[in-house]
């Protein structure tokens, strides 16, 4: 028996109360203020319009309380294809966009950002969202068009990350969707959690469609944060057991309306079939990592589940556990800038990344230099090729369209001479079996880009 149809627009209606609740918990709460932050360092801030550096465009209204800071991001590439590659070389736009944020008071913040480009988003936007700290760091209400992280590195805003793009498992459970989440974090991210419920009017990370609600969950530990023991070497300050930490998220979906798509740090597409049609699907994804002080190990996998898929001859089969990914990573700010990856804090406006910028107050300086290298994984189910969902080749002269298994590795150089401006070269070798199409029957590539990213 098919499957119900869905109904977004009543799905809009179910979502529209709880937005209205966030705004209305939000307004009695906007005019208490927090003195510190966490950490206690004092926000000041000075009323009227202001123009800077690390901050951008900016305007402070104490009556009201309100701040508001613009927002954009621009990343322009020459990427260099190898020969095979079916795509030409040459520069791009890759990302253009523009917004803003908004505080009032202490509680309130709401972000809105529209893609220019909008070739990986739906209705034009990246986020859109307004949220409200109920208990401030313990929970925090957000409702609004927002991204639902449950690996490692999908957590971080993706222009901070040491490369151009994330790694493959992003890509196998990442959505932005209308939704609602509860997020909060307790002893300074000794525990982290977050819970979004969001109603399939969204999207992945290539701008697929997502048509199926969804229910996803994640909490990240510190387990050993209380201890402070560092290792002092001069440059350095390394913490030995403080910085590591473990993350655990899964979903659950009412169904599965998209495509599957999987794609290098090129986008190049390796994994890409028709609409595929299920009841439910899960997905889970486990993994660890370090906060060495100037160094950032990260390694984590995910699986996926789609039950009752339907096929071309209207039988129904599940497909458990045969989507999968992983990924292994190693960054090193070489001038010492250290990484925080507490999941709470990733939203904020990051502080100034050069210790030591190009030019300040007369004294020249590196700015920051990071190093990152990566190796990711990506593999499908046989079944979803033996029935026709994509395609393989089957020998050289005959290729197909994906690729059921795929490995990348990514060899990244960032220099950042101020904290809005970043320079990145990077290197990526991608070996694909089956001979997908983007590579021209070979299953081998080896691109690399230099970009230069603006982002306030």
């Amino acid at each position: 028996m098919a499957s119900a149809p869905p109904a977004p627009p009543r799905l809009r209606r179910r979502f529209a109360l709880p937005l209205w609740l966030c705004l209305a918990i939000a307004l009695p709460l906007a005019a208490e203020e927090r003195a510190e932050e966490p950490d206690g360092k004092p926000v000041v801030r000075e009323p009227g319009l202001a123009v800077g550096l690390e901050d951008g465009l900016t305007w402070t209204d104490d009556a009201l309380p309100l701040h508001l800071r613009a927002r954009g991001l621009l990343a322009a590439d020459y990427r260099a294809y190898d020969s095979r590659n079916v795509r030409d070389s040459g520069l791009r736009l890759d990302r253009a966009l523009v917004g803003a944020d908004a505080e009032m008071g202490e509680r309130f913040s709401a972000r809105v950002l529209a893609d220019l480009r909008g070739t990986d988003t739906r209705y034009g936007l990246e986020e859109a969202w307004g949220a409200v700290e109920v208990v401030p760091w313990r929970l925090r209400l957000t409702g609004g068009v927002v991204i639902v992280p449950l690996g490692i590195e999908h957590s971080f805003p993706e222009h901070t990350l040491p490369f151009v793009e994330y790694g493959y498992p992003a890509f196998v459970n990442g959505r932005t969707d209308l939704g609602v989440g509860v997020d909060g974090e307790f002893a300074r991210g000794w525990l982290s959690y977050a819970v979004t419920a969001t109603g399939g009017e969204g999207f992945d990370l290539v701008g697929n469609r997502r048509g199926d609600p969804q229910l996803a969950g994640r909490v990240v530990t510190y387990p050993f944060r209380p201890i402070d023991l560092d290792l002092d070497l001069g440059v350095y300050e390394i913490p030995l057991v403080s910085g590591f930490f473990l993350s655990a998220a899964g979903s659950y979906s009412w169904g599965f309306d998209g495509e599957i798509d999987y794609a290098n740090s090129f986008r190049n597409k390796l994994v890409d079939t028709t609409r595929i049609d299920a009841e439910r699907t899960y997905a889970y994804d486990l993994g660890y990592g370090f906060d060495l002080g100037p160094f950032r190990i990260l390694h984590e996998f995910t699986r996926q589940t789609l039950l009752d898929v339907e096929l071309p001859d209207d039988t129904k089969r599940d497909f458990r556990r045969q989507n999968s990914a992983w990924s292994a990573s190693f960054a090193w700010r070489i001038t010492g800038e250290p990484y925080d990856s507490r999941p709470y804090r990733q939203r904020e406006h990051p502080p100034p990344l050069p210790a030591t910028p190009l030019y300040r107050d007369g004294e020249w300086g590196p700015g920051a230099i990071e190093v990152a290298v990566r190796y990711s994984n990506a593999e499908i189910g046989r079944e979803l090729i033996d029935l026709g969902f994509t395609s393989a080749a089957i020998n050289f002269r005959r290729p197909g369209v994906s690729s059921q298994e795929s490995r990348t590795f990514d060899v990244a150089l960032n220099w950042i001479p101020f904290t809005p401006l970043r320079f990145t070269f990077q290197l990526t070798r991608t070996i694909a079996d089956q001979h997908p199409t983007v590579f021209d029957s070979h299953g081998r590539d080896t691109s690399f880009l230099v970009r230069a990213q603006v982002s306030y």
